[in-house]
């Protein structure tokens, strides 16, 4: 399917107002083409739910599903908070399920500014509305208290997935049975809240999360420590150097020097559990451009090996920000981790994913613009959830082929239907910009 958005921008006679309003033309230049003005007085985003379903989210708050068989809305509400069509890493607010043939919407109460003051008041109520397709559904489930939940995911037996920053919550819109997880006493500092659980696999039986409840550091490197019999004594016998789970590492390097491992830690969902961290790649410390004395002291905060899947690398209180950056050196080192991840994709099998990690950012001449442009190199493996690794492969960066810019428009003809449409909606002399 082929889905054409523009803004396009009027004033009313008398009025310097810019409106601002979105024309979507599906299947441009052909027979089934149709043109159409999602919302009459927002912005637009729009995605595909299948063959014949659209879903649009406005920027003023409100949803609304489409028929193109029909050529119609057929469903639609007004949303407490802003709805996101398309997430970062996986998070979504918003999922369709193919059982129900429904939509579910993240509809949280706002927070009231009594309750942002005063902990003690019961916390906002997280609700999930429905919208079936066909517009015989739209109703709202209560779901739990304070959650804070960011994304839901539809499983095959028709129960939605409500994920949060340490709860998760089960509910089957035809029971409106609910049943809540949480993850425990969750130690998590302000400074980590987007390092949330992401990229969830498409039956919603697992999440990851960037690993930053610990420095990953490879025995080899470790200082000598108080814990240091102890460590030695997981150590295998092949390698008095290296643990077993470093041993299963294709790019390992024992030479002594000190290396760190960029990991991901494995969550299943219902129940909400931490499985493991998964170690994705080592590099040497060098090369995240940090001292080893520093990364060390960072490391000592935890072992990686007995993490828990509950601390966190605290911030020490007299951190200072560093200047002009506003964070901490330690926040740096730790951002600096993951974004090493580019993107991970799931397998359909579940047990397994495809990662894609940055090894380095190089300036090249760009094809599309005067000057240079920033291309990544990436390193891409299999990681099974089991913590086997699948060999590594590289690709280059190439610069941009296409501008940014030049994403393909609805055609003129629908583009001109709408201004007309819009014409005829308002009482007042249209000015084009």
């Amino acid at each position: 399917m082929d889905i054409r958005t523009c803004p396009i921008d009027y004033r009313l006679k008398g009025d310097d107002f810019v409106h601002t309003l979105t024309v979507a033309e599906i299947d441009s230049g052909t027979d089934r083409a149709w043109s159409f003005l999602p919302f009459e007085d927002q912005k637009a985003d729009i995605e595909a739910l299948d063959d014949r379903y659209l879903f649009a989210v406005g920027s003023n708050k409100s949803v609304a599903i489409f028929d193109l068989e029909e050529r119609k809305r057929t469903n639609g509400a007004d949303c407490r908070h802003y709805v996101s069509i398309r997430g970062m890493h996986g998070r979504r607010s918003w999922c369709f399920a193919p059982t129900s043939r429904s939509v579910f919407v993240l509809d949280p109460e706002p927070v009231s500014d009594k309750q942002l003051n005063d902990f003690t008041l019961p916390r906002p109520m997280s609700f999930v509305r429905q919208l079936s397709t066909d517009g015989s559904i739209s109703r709202s489930f209560p779901i739990a208290r304070g959650a804070g939940f960011h994304t839901l995911l539809s499983r095959d037996d028709g129960k939605i997935v409500c994920v949060g920053s340490r709860v998760v919550a089960v509910f089957d819109p035809h029971n409106s049975q609910v049943d809540v997880h949480e993850l425990g006493d969750l130690k998590r500092d302000f400074q980590w809240r987007d390092y949330d659980f992401c990229w969830f696999s498409d039956d919603a039986r697992w999440a990851l999360r960037p690993h930053i409840g610990s420095i990953v550091r490879s025995s080899s490197a470790h200082r000598k420590l108080n814990f240091v019999p102890r460590l030695i004594s997981r150590f295998s016998a092949k390698d008095p150097k290296a643990s077993s789970s470093e041993l299963d590492q294709p790019d390992y390097q024992d030479s002594g020097n000190f290396q760190i491992g960029i990991a991901l830690d494995l969550f299943s969902l219902d129940p909400l559990k931490f499985e493991r961290t998964l170690v994705v790649r080592y590099h040497s410390a060098e090369s995240f451009g940090f001292d080893g004395e520093y990364l060390h002291s960072l490391a000592d905060q935890f072992e990686h090996r007995d993490w828990n899947g509950i601390d966190q690398i605290e911030i020490p209180p007299s951190s200072r920000k560093i200047p002009n950056l506003g964070y901490t050196r330690e926040e740096s080192a730790i951002s600096h981790l993951f974004q090493r991840i580019e993107s991970v994709l799931w397998d359909r099998g579940e047990m397994c994913f495809k990662i894609a990690i940055v090894e380095r950012t190089r300036s090249v001449t760009s094809l599309t613009m005067n000057g240079n442009e920033d291309v990544q190199d990436l390193a891409f493996r299999d990681v099974f959830v089991d913590g086997e690794l699948g060999p590594l492969t590289f690709i280059s960066g190439e610069p941009r082929s296409q501008n940014f810019f030049d994403e393909q428009l609805p055609s003129e003809s629908a583009i001109s239907t709408i201004k007309e449409q819009i014409e005829e909606m308002s009482a007042n002399e249209i000015r084009w910009m």
